[in-house]
């Protein structure tokens, strides 16, 4: 490690302001020491950092070792991380036009539901399933119970 002199003397800074470290970018100490000022400074980017580093030490590239520590860093790596975006589908017509109420519909089954019939004590659990009816143009929905999951079930749910 070498001292650089400089032309500060007349002013009130330390002797470390005063004459920076020369310090070898490939070396394992200043490696050392630009992950400490990277941690001490709470992950700072790299315009807040470099200059914090370069008060005190003239390190050789310092841009590159300053950026490829950056690069290391889970955590910056993780505060920087990209969110993903949403893809959305178009609406379809039916949902953006007015018009009477059921009259465009999407259906949908929810299920299965399991219920007793009957007063006896010993009664059997059935099986059924929810159909759900929901308005496109409107905001109203309808619950109609099917017995079963076959198309002659659901013609008959809908008529």
């Amino acid at each position: 490690m070498f001292c650089v002199g400089g032309h500060l003397n007349e002013r009130k800074f330390t002797h470390r302001q005063r004459h920076h470290t020369i310090l070898p970018s490939k070396d394992k100490l200043t490696h050392l020491l630009v992950i400490r000022h990277h941690n001490r400074s709470c992950h700072a980017s790299l315009s807040t950092l470099f200059p914090f580093i370069s008060r005190n030490y003239n390190i050789q590239v310092a841009r590159r070792l300053v950026c490829s520590i950056f690069s290391q860093c889970m955590v910056c790596k993780r505060q920087q991380a990209k969110t993903s975006k949403q893809l959305m589908e178009q609406l379809p017509n039916q949902r953006l036009t007015p018009g009477a109420v059921f009259q465009a519909v999407g259906t949908d089954f929810a299920g299965p539901l399991y219920f007793k019939l009957g007063p006896s004590r010993y009664r059997t659990p059935m099986k059924a399933y929810m159909c759900i009816f929901i308005c496109l143009s409107g905001k109203a929905g309808h619950l109609e119970l099917v017995s079963e999951l076959s198309s002659e079930a659901f013609l008959a749910c809908l008529r």
